[in-house]
């Protein structure tokens, strides 16, 4: 009976083990690859927000003519830039109306990043003059519309993670007990061997 509990014992926690290191794995996994997306964005190290808003803002087809400035920088619920708010020059013909360019549809280009006092942000978009003013307008309809179907996908997310925990969590304990039950099973016949070898 004793070398069927160290059987079962030894087998749960190599189980429990290997499904801490598969978690593990996976979550390490994930962030990696958010880490190397936001590389690729974040390749200059620190931003100022302060310093952001004003920056000039230039499309992919005119980078000698500033097409705007940047009016506001708008975060995620993980405080993770989602977008900057853009507003249009003259260049647009668009009489400074203020359109969402969403990350990944822009970079930023750091002058005299070296002094606080003299630094200066450009905002280069991977748009086309034409395509900003195509770019969702930043008003209150927008933005209340923006805010919900975020609040929904947010708590989705939540929601989620936590069914996938609970089925996770659910699924081992069902793999225990039937590793369990049938280490027992063994321990049993082992047991019931060892008492007919002695009688």
């Amino acid at each position: 009976m004793t070398q069927a509990r160290i059987l079962v014992r030894t087998l749960t926690s190599t189980l429990l083990v290997g499904s801490l290191l598969t978690t593990g794995a996976a979550l390490a996994t994930e962030e990696d690859n958010q880490g190397q997306n936001n590389q690729e964005q974040d390749n200059q190290g620190l931003y100022s927000a302060n310093e952001l808003i004003g920056a000039d803002v230039f499309a992919a087809d005119t980078v000698s003519e500033a097409v705007g400035e940047v009016e506001d920088v708008l975060f995620d619920n993980n405080m993770q830039l989602a977008a900057l708010v853009v507003e249009s020059g003259s260049v647009l013909d668009a009489e400074h109306r203020q359109f969402v360019v969403e990350t990944g549809k822009f970079s930023v280009e750091t002058h005299n990043g070296d002094n606080l006092d003299n630094m200066v942000y450009e905002v280069h978009l991977t748009l086309a003059q034409e395509a900003v003013s195509e770019q969702p307008e930043y008003t209150n309809n927008w933005w209340n519309d923006t805010k919900d179907s975020l609040n929904q996908a947010w708590e989705s997310t939540q929601e989620g993670a936590s069914s996938a925990w609970d089925a996770t969590r659910e699924a081992t304990s069902n793999m225990l007990d039937s590793a369990g039950s049938t280490i027992q099973g063994w321990g049993d016949k082992i047991q019931e061997s060892a008492d007919k070898a002695e009688n």
